[in-house]
C-alpha cells in the first residue's frame, strides 16, 4: 500500500513539475515578444546615461514595442539598481519589495500598466526628480514583466520572470563649462628644407576632455596637406601641439589652416568602477580658421615680379593719359 501510495506521490508530483514548467515556459515567450528601448533625444537606446542638475525634472522617453500578433499588458517599476554581493560584483536590479532610496524614491508619479497593441510600438514619458543637494550618483533600472503570467502556489511559491534595462544618471549642483581656445596665431618652424606648424590648444573650461583636431593647411594654388592630433586635455589646461615636418611649395605665399576640434567629455557612467567625475554634459565640434603666410626665395622673387609689372602697367597708363 505504501507502495502505490509512493507512485501515486510521484506521479502527481511530475504532472505538476510539467504543468509549472509549461507556464513557466509562456512567460519568457511572451516576454521576448517585447522590445524595450531608451528613446531620449530621439535616439533607441537599450541604456540609458544622464546628467540633470538637482531641483530639476529630468524626462525619460522609452519606448515599448510588442512584435506579437495578439496585445499584451505588461506592469514596469523603476527601481534601484544595486551591485551583487557575491564575487562576481554583477549588476543587478534590487527586489521591488525593498525600500527604494536614490532612483526609484525620486522617480515622480507614474502608470505601472502599459498596453502594447499587437505589432506596434508606441513611447511613453517619465520624469525623475533629485532633491536640491543632492549630488553624485543615482543608478536604477526599469523591471518589466507580463501581467497575468505568475505562477502562484499557496504551499510552494510564486515565480515572475522579468527584464530589466539600465539607467544612469549624475546629479550635480554645479555648473559645466566646456570652451576651448584654439591658437589664432600658429607658427611656421622651418627645419631644413622642411617645415612645422606649432599651435597650441587651451581647455578653459572646467571639464576633463578628448579631443580630436583635424587641420587641414591649403592655398588658392590647391596645395593640400591634412594634420591629426588625438589627446586627452584636463580641465583649465593649455598645451602646445606640433604637426610632423612637410615640404612646403616652393612658391610659399599665404595659406588658410583651418582646424575642427571634435570634443568628447572624460565621464564614466559605469557603476563597477565609478570615479569622481568632472561635471561634463555635451559633446560637440568647434571650428577656427587662420591665415598664414610663409617667405621664400620665390616668393620674394614673385613679389618683385609683380611690383615690376604693377610699375610697368602704371607707366604705360600714365604715357597713354599724357
Amino acid at each position: 500500500m505504501k507502495k502505490i501510495l509512493k507512485w501515486i506521490f510521484l506521479w502527481f508530483f511530475i504532472a505538476f513539475c510539467f504543468q509549472l514548467s509549461a507556464k513557466v515556459s509562456a512567460q519568457p515567450y511572451l516576454l521576448g515578444m517585447i522590445e524595450v528601448k531608451f528613446c531620449n533625444n530621439n535616439q533607441t537606446k537599450k541604456e540609458l546615461d544622464m546628467v540633470n542638475k538637482a531641483g530639476e525634472k529630468l524626462p525619460i522617453c522609452v519606448e515599448f514595442t510588442n512584435k506579437a500578433t495578439t496585445p499584451i499588458t505588461i506592469n514596469i517599476e523603476f527601481l534601484d539598481s544595486v551591485i551583487t554581493d557575491d564575487n562576481l560584483k554583477d549588476r543587478a536590479c534590487n527586489a521591488a519589495d525593498r525600500p527604494k532610496t536614490q532612483f526609484g524614491n525620486f522617480m515622480l508619479p507614474y502608470k505601472w500598466e502599459v498596453i502594447i497593441p499587437a505589432q506596434k510600438t508606441i513611447q511613453r514619458k517619465y520624469d525623475i526628480k533629485h532633491p536640491v543637494g543632492f549630488s553624485w550618483w543615482s543608478h536604477g533600472c526599469l523591471a518589466y514583466n507580463i501581467v497575468g503570467e505568475d505562477i502562484k502556489n499557496e504551499s510552494m511559491f510564486t515565480i515572475r520572470i522579468r527584464s530589466i534595462k539600465y539607467l544612469d544618471v549624475f546629479v550635480s549642483d554645479t555648473e559645466s563649462i566646456q570652451a576651448f581656445a584654439l591658437s589664432q596665431k600658429p607658427k611656421f618652424n622651418k627645419i631644413g628644407d622642411e617645415y612645422e606648424i606649432n599651435l597650441w590648444i587651451f581647455n578653459k573650461g572646467n571639464i576633463d576632455e578628448n579631443i580630436h583636431i583635424k587641420s587641414t593647411l591649403s592655398n588658392i594654388f590647391g596645395f593640400t596637406k591634412e594634420f591629426y592630433f588625438d589627446l586627452t586635455l584636463p580641465a583649465n589646461t593649455w598645451m602646445i601641439l606640433t604637426t610632423p615636418s612637410f615640404i612646403l611649395p616652393v612658391y610659399g605665399w599665404f595659406f588658410w589652416l583651418k582646424s575642427e576640434i571634435a570634443y568628447t567629455p572624460m565621464f564614466n557612467f559605469n557603476i563597477t568602477n565609478a570615479q569622481e567625475p568632472s561635471q561634463i554634459y555635451t559633446e560637440g565640434i568647434k571650428n577656427t580658421q587662420t591665415l598664414l603666410f610663409v617667405w621664400t626665395r620665390q616668393s620674394r622673387i614673385m613679389i618683385i615680379i609683380l611690383l615690376v609689372f604693377i610699375l610697368w602697367i602704371f607707366r604705360i597708363s600714365h604715357k597713354k593719359n599724357t
